[in-house]
């Protein structure tokens, strides 16, 4: 049987200092919306290889025996949490289809009247399960679906059977949904809502010609998935 775990990454600097700016300090976003430039780069923040390293103990345990294949983003924030995740005889292979999606121009060099608020307004809608919507000239999880199918396809080819790992962010989790869960591009429907945490995981259980879908937080909740 064909099963596919997909993991967010752990806590980034960059979801800490904005989860700070949603509770009323913004001093250290201020900053990084000046120095984090290349987004690619931004690094775990200290909670975020402790959600890594939890989750990878529960990978561990949960799940006994090799994993055919073991893919993660080429974003520094992924490839430290699937080094954290110390998971046996796994060679990580970095495939740039599974990057995050380009969330646009902001900030004093690209956009000078982009604001701190203006950016966590932005988050804050580019979060809500439709996936049409983006930050200025940025991506949408629309805009991922056509690499997230390319992706599964050849991953699958690849590994017709046996489990399937990977680590990669938010936006990109849910156009993997999207082709998962047969939702096609021009489809009305919603994506339905389903939380990925950092350093949650989505596992996807080939069932016939469908997929079944469960969702846990190992370093929140660490129940084993049904």
């Amino acid at each position: 049987m064909l099963e596919l775990l997909i993991i967010r990454h752990g806590m980034s600097v960059r979801n800490h200092y904005t989860d700070l700016a949603f509770e009323g300090d913004t001093s250290l976003l201020d900053e990084h919306m000046v120095t984090g430039k290349d987004e690619a780069a931004w690094p775990l923040w200290a909670d975020g290889e402790t959600q890594a390293r939890k989750t990878g103990e529960w990978l561990k345990h949960q799940f006994e025996g090799a994993f055919a294949a073991a893919y993660t983003s080429p974003f520094v924030r992924a490839q430290q949490t699937a080094d954290l995740l110390q998971l046996d005889n796994v060679e990580w292979i970095t495939d740039a289809r599974i990057r995050e999606r380009y969330w646009g121009e902001y900030g004093p060099e690209t956009n000078p009247l982009y604001t701190t608020q203006e950016y966590m307004g932005d988050i804050h809608r580019c979060g809500h399960p439709t996936w049409r919507t983006r930050l200025p000239r940025g991506e949408a999880v629309i805009d991922l679906y056509p690499m997230a199918e390319e992706f599964l396809r050849e991953a699958f080819s690849k590994n017709p059977d046996g489990r399937i790992v990977l680590v990669t962010h938010g936006g990109t989790m849910r156009a993997m949904q999207m082709v998962l869960d047969g939702i096609s591009l021009d489809s009305p429907e919603r994506l339905e809502r389903v939380r990925t945490d950092n350093c949650s995981v989505m596992r996807y259980r080939q069932n016939g010609s469908t997929w079944k879908r469960e969702l846990v937080t190992p370093w929140l909740d660490p129940s084993p998935l049904p």
